[in-house]
């Protein structure tokens, strides 16, 4: 069977930082066997995007990409991150069917020259796609001003290789658990705090670490690192409590975590800050939100003391935030074809 997805891996779009040479072994790239008929290829790109230069430097490095593209003979391209090898690209294909799937505002996650850059390019992909795809209601409202379609699509979560049976942890202690990147959107006063109101619990940071850990961490966290997915449902399954500790700014304004899904789908209460779409989940059985850390004493309590979901009920919550429900039959004839 031939390749029916070309999968363009992402590249660096800021200016590159010292810490990055010391980060490249949290990289996660796709390579997932049971997709065969995917094929991926990676951009080489010098990580000064933001300059003119590159222009010129990276445009020779992606003569053979662009290349690749073109004989694949696309129908539809379909981006995930703003850069200008996406948009270079429709510049000289500009007949074929462009949809952005914008998950992030991806120029708060930059500053200084690279978030300007990040901001050109974005406004570039979005003047130029036929649809968005907004992952929350942030998005949505920034983008469908701006473009000729847009929709919105929530987060969800690959729930179906998950255990049909999550046993209660009949431990003293509680056990917390974080799924995801740690970086400058993450509240470490927060985790903090939990974790000197339950000492003798763990807390299992499970993802890549791209902010400095403060000094005073208290010695019952624990870093994971990137870790293989069984490794991951497995920690969390066996926790307690799942934790979306989120600072609340411009950035996290937009998200849609898919986190919250993913605790959810493995039937554990949430304790999140107030930031982004966590509002509109509010009043969502199993959610807790705390507004400051001075709530954080008693909604900890409240959660840990909630009686665990029955099973069909997690069931239930599965099916409806699936990506076969997100993305059903008419969503996808309306994103690839554009037939409603």
């Amino acid at each position: 069977m031939g390749h029916c997805v070309l999968w363009v891996e992402p590249y660096p779009t800021r200016i590159v930082r010292f810490n990055d040479f010391f980060l490249r072994k949290n990289e996660v790239k796709f390579q997932d066997p049971t997709f065969k008929s995917v094929l991926v290829i990676n951009p080489k790109a010098i990580p000064f995007e933001p300059f003119k230069i590159s222009n010129f430097v990276n445009f020779a490095l992606w003569k053979a990409v662009i290349n690749k593209i073109k004989n694949f003979e696309p129908e539809v391209i379909i981006a995930g991150k703003p850069s200008k090898l996406v948009n270079f690209f429709y510049k000289r294909y500009p007949n074929i069917r462009l949809v952005f799937d914008f998950m992030d505002n991806f120029p708060n996650f930059y500053s200084g020259i690279s978030k300007r850059s990040m901001q050109n390019q974005l406004d570039e992909l979005m003047r130029n796609a036929d649809l968005v795809i907004a992952s929350s209601e942030t998005l949505f409202r920034n983008a469908k001003l701006r473009v000729r379609s847009c929709i919105k699509i929530p987060n969800g979560y690959k729930s179906d290789d998950l255990p049909n049976q999550i046993s209660e942890n009949k431990k003293r202690q509680p056990n917390f658990v974080y799924i995801g990147a740690v970086s400058h959107w993450f509240c470490w006063n927060s985790l903090i705090k939990i974790c000197h109101l339950y000492p003798l619990s763990k807390v299992h940071i499970i993802g890549p670490c791209y902010s400095t850990i403060p000094k005073k961490l208290p010695k019952n966290v624990i870093f994971h690192g990137v870790v293989k997915r069984e490794k991951a449902v497995m920690l969390a399954a066996s926790a307690d409590l799942g934790l979306i500790p989120f600072k609340v700014n411009s950035l996290t304004e937009s998200i849609d975590p898919i986190k919250y899904y993913e605790y959810r789908c493995l039937a554990l209460p949430v304790l999140s800050s107030k930031f982004g779409e966590m509002d509109l989940h509010a009043n969502d059985d199993g959610l807790f939100i705390y507004r400051n850390l001075n709530e954080i004493d008693t909604l900890l309590l409240n959660s840990l003391n909630r009686v665990r979901d029955d099973m069909d009920i997690v069931f239930k919550f599965r099916k409806k935030c699936s990506w076969a429900m997100r993305f059903n039959s008419d969503i996808l004839s309306y994103i690839l074809l554009g037939k409603e």
